[in-house]
């Protein structure tokens, strides 16, 4: 009589040989396992996979925590959407551990939520060592670290952030903690995230130096592209900065980013970056603010060199913010080109643009607010080149760089807007002083081209931005 198996069986007894033949005589084949088909939870899913292998985990919340992803392994949910799987840690440590992987682990489609706990386990979603890993359209929400890493953290290891979330995740204070990075800490480490979103993430630490709201970084290396952060902070002021990110002895790279609403009582607060290179370019800047006097509302830089170009920074009148728009170390080689800076109303800040050794300004538009000048004269004295600075309130060249006007270009014209200050669109009217063929030096200043005729107010929206670019 030929054997019947019975409806819904599953033949564990190949999955055991192929994984007996994968550890004694080389593995001959890839594995797919199914949660909970095969196994009945994601850890002993995880407990049987090795490198090559697929867990695959079928739509649903599980409470699960402290797991583990061999080097090469893949753990991802069946629709590859965050939407079909949760795994909710119940702030039970770590969720899960990616250790020791030469070969690259990728995990895709999973929500992270209520990983770690207060005053414990850093990296309360995933904690990544000496590990190559690809993080693919997940989300980590309101995940906990006694220290670093909220969401994730990562040492000594190469990680690839791609199309992911990051929301309420916190690096709270512990006795010994250091509250840094509310989503992402990395130490020693590759970070790449591309595509990915940043929202009310929070570095904090009760007495004092809470670091990275979104991102910290420490001796690694930092790119971060088409992405998005929005109202994280960093909300303590002794020896504390970056709201959205913070680079200590790390190299970052940021393109087509917008930063918006990021705050810190520190400096920098948007980014705050210290040791090697910092470059910006096609990034928006929105509406950022440092407290309590503290100086770099969107930028705080004491590298070796801080480089911004086609780059916009928008500061609205009712943000708390003291201190200039773009701060450089008196150290930093600080220059800034084809940018664009405009101010919305009355001025708390003191200037856009401070600091920095032998500080270049080329090709860059800056409309001033009420009380606000282009530049702060206390450190060095800039140069400007093709620049237009303009004030509908009185002079707009003052200062060290007054005697800038009419020379290498320089102009103070309206810039003739499609739309008016505080629309968001800064695209330029045909006739504008600013296109190419309408100044002396037949370049683009600012950041953003025309984009409509002379009597155009049409508005437009960030993602047309970035398509231009």
């Amino acid at each position: 009589m030929r054997f019947q198996p019975r409806a819904g069986w599953k033949p564990r007894a190949l999955i055991l040989t192929a994984l007996w033949l994968s550890v004694c005589c080389g593995k001959p084949w890839a594995l797919e396992i199914h949660v909970p088909d095969d196994y009945p939870s994601i850890t002993q899913g995880l407990q049987h996979a090795w490198s090559g292998d697929s867990v695959v985990v079928e739509c649903g919340t599980y409470v699960e925590s402290a797991m583990l992803v061999r080097s090469g392994v893949t753990l991802r949910s069946a629709t590859g959407s965050p939407n079909c799987v949760v795994i909710d840690g119940g702030q039970n440590g770590s969720i899960l551990r990616c250790w020791n992987a030469p070969l690259r682990a990728r995990i895709e489609g999973i929500t992270f939520m209520h990983g770690g706990a207060y005053n414990d386990a850093d990296g309360g979603g995933c904690n990544i060592q000496s590990a190559q890993v690809g993080i693919h359209s997940c989300r980590f929400i309101s995940n906990y670290a006694g220290s670093q890493g909220g969401g994730i953290y990562a040492v000594d290891s190469d990680v690839l952030v791609d199309n992911c979330e990051f929301s309420d995740n916190r690096a709270t204070e512990s006795e010994v903690g250091a509250g840094e990075g509310g989503a992402v800490y990395c130490g020693g480490t590759t970070l790449e995230v591309i595509y990915s979103t940043f929202t009310e993430n929070v570095g904090h630490h009760g007495g004092g130096g809470g670091r990275g709201g979104a991102i910290f970084a420490t001796s690694s290396q930092v790119a971060i592209s088409d992405s998005e952060f929005y109202g994280n902070y960093s909300d303590n002021n002794l020896g504390g900065g970056g709201g959205a990110v913070y680079a200590s002895g790390a190299e970052l790279l940021v393109d087509g980013s917008r930063f918006e609403a990021n705050w810190t009582y520190g400096i920098g607060g948007a980014i705050s970056q210290s040791g090697l290179n910092c470059t910006i370019t096609k990034t928006v800047f929105q509406e950022n603010s440092s407290g309590y006097g503290a100086d770099g509302s969107s930028i705080a830089a004491g590298g070796d060199e801080l480089l911004i170009v086609t780059s916009q920074f928008v500061r609205a009148s009712a943000t708390p913010s003291l201190g200039c728009e773009v701060l450089a170390s008196a150290s930093t080689a600080l220059r800034v080109e084809q940018s664009t800076f405009v101010s919305t109303g009355v001025a708390q800040s003191t200037s856009y643009l401070r600091g920095g050794e032998d500080p270049q300004i080329v090709d860059c538009l800056l409309v001033l607010g009420e009380g606000l000048t282009a530049y702060s004269c206390g450190i060095a004295a800039p140069s400007f080149h093709c620049c237009d600075i303009y004030s509908p309130f009185g002079d707009a060249w003052v200062d060290c760089y007054a005697d800038q006007l009419g020379v290498n270009g320089n102009i103070e014209a309206d810039p003739q807007f499609c739309g008016i200050p505080g629309s968001g669109n800064y695209y330029l009217q045909s006739d504008s002083p600013c296109a190419p063929n309408n100044n002396g030096c037949g370049e683009l200043i600012g950041a953003l081209p025309v984009n409509c005729d002379a009597v155009s107010t049409a508005e437009t929206s960030i993602s047309a931005i970035k398509a231009l670019y």
